[in-house]
């Protein structure tokens, strides 16, 4: 009787310990999604980037950084499209993560359905998952090294002083990047330079004042 007890009180101990650490994760997370989504509208909205609420929207808000990243770009005279690349491979993550789901339940329960599946079967199931894998893998490798120099060249361009502190910060420690792009956003936007007029199509509308836009030539 004393064993069963005990053993009851160990299972409901494990329980709350689970629940406290799922409480924690789960405030971890809505933290760092609000402080980074308070930091990355004020840097697009300062710097009067279009689509800077998109900060807001989960995945989308790797819009809203690559745009900031690519109006520093803009005021030295530099076409930079870090926005669409960061969109573009992240959206080949969810894509590869949501086919790899779509195959495993779906082979999943083609299996099931059979009293004892043959080997093909298995085999075949195995392959499905691993080539719907394979562009997650691909996106995943070229997004993080993507991700990084942006975050990067987002605090080298705001707080340059403290750019390699701010990126180790951001890497390493919880909620460290929203507070980060917070103090970056406090910081004053720096005046655009003269940059000489580029020919051809110089202004696709990510920032409504452009330099670009202001002193480019139409095309010839």
């Amino acid at each position: 009787m004393g064993n069963e007890i005990y053993g009851e009180a160990w299972v409901a101990g494990i329980g709350i310990a689970v629940m406290i650490v799922w409480l924690l994760v789960a405030g971890l997370g809505i933290a760092t999604y609000v402080m980074r989504g308070i930091g990355l509208y004020d840097l697009g909205r300062k710097r009067e980037v279009r689509g800077a609420w998109l900060a807001w929207v989960p995945g989308l808000w790797v819009w809203t950084m690559g745009a900031v990243v690519d109006y520093h770009a803009a005021q030295r005279g530099i076409k930079r499209r870090w926005r669409w690349l960061l969109l573009g491979v992240y959206g080949l993550i969810v894509a590869g993560y949501v086919l790899m789901l779509v195959v495993a339940v779906v082979t999943g329960l083609s299996v099931a359905g059979k009293a004892e599946p043959s080997e093909e079967m298995l085999l075949a199931m195995m392959g499905g998952i691993f080539a719907a894998y394979i562009p997650m893998l691909v996106g995943v490798m070229v997004y993080l090294p993507c991700y990084y120099v942006c975050i990067y060249k987002v605090f080298e361009e705001t707080a340059p002083e403290k750019a390699v502190k701010y990126l180790l910060l951001s890497v390493l420690v919880p909620l460290a990047f929203g507070i980060c792009l917070m103090n970056c956003a406090r910081r004053p936007v720096a005046a655009a330079q003269e940059v000489p007029a580029i020919p051809g199509d110089v202004g696709d509308g990510f920032v409504p004042q452009d330099p670009f836009a202001q002193k480019g030539t139409e095309n010839s």
